[in-house]
């Protein structure tokens, strides 16, 4: 998935005041949200290819989309700060996944299972999340972050109620 930063434009002044008053703090937690949501969306996309219950795939196909969405609205928020939008996850993510992909493998897309193993990268992915709020973020930002960070906490809960039924 692509997430298109916006080309960079002549810095109005009340950007270029942002950038030295947040600096580098702002960029790295909104780079670190992007690589989380990206992390999460590929995790998503795994577990809806892996589970036989169509009712349980396309809520990951949701939570994908979502977590999607997220990326580029990091990315037009980090365009002030520089942010590369670079979409790759991170290598923690990449091994999650595997980790994922190992697991269905064994569990034939047991569900519960599935589940379990896509909350740990939501559950990290909160974590993130709340790095970022408990460090400060310009207004501006802190509002759309914080916005996500409740709907991240929502699908938390989702998958914990989801993981109880599939437990029964």
């Amino acid at each position: 998935m692509t997430y298109r930063t916006p080309p960079a434009y002549f810095p109005l002044p009340e950007a270029v005041e942002m950038r030295q008053a947040y600096g580098e703090d702002v960029r790295e937690h909104l780079d670190d949200l992007m690589r989380a949501c990206e992390d999460a969306r590929r995790g998503y996309e795994a577990a809806a290819a892996k589970v036989e219950d169509d009712v349980l795939a396309a809520t990951f196909r949701i939570y994908a989309a979502q977590r999607t969405e997220f990326g580029r609205e990091l990315a037009n928020l980090g365009a002030t700060y520089g942010v590369d939008a670079d979409e790759d996850g991170s290598i923690e993510g990449l091994f999650r996944r595997a980790w994922l992909a190992v697991k269905a493998a064994f569990t034939d897309g047991d569900p519960e299972e599935v589940i379990e193993a896509v909350l740990a990268i939501e559950q990290e992915t909160l974590e993130e999340y709340e790095q970022a709020l408990e460090a400060g973020l310009p207004p501006h930002v802190e509002g759309p972050v914080r916005s996500q960070y409740n709907k991240v906490a929502e699908a938390v809960t989702n998958l914990e109620r989801l993981e109880e039924r599939y437990d029964d």
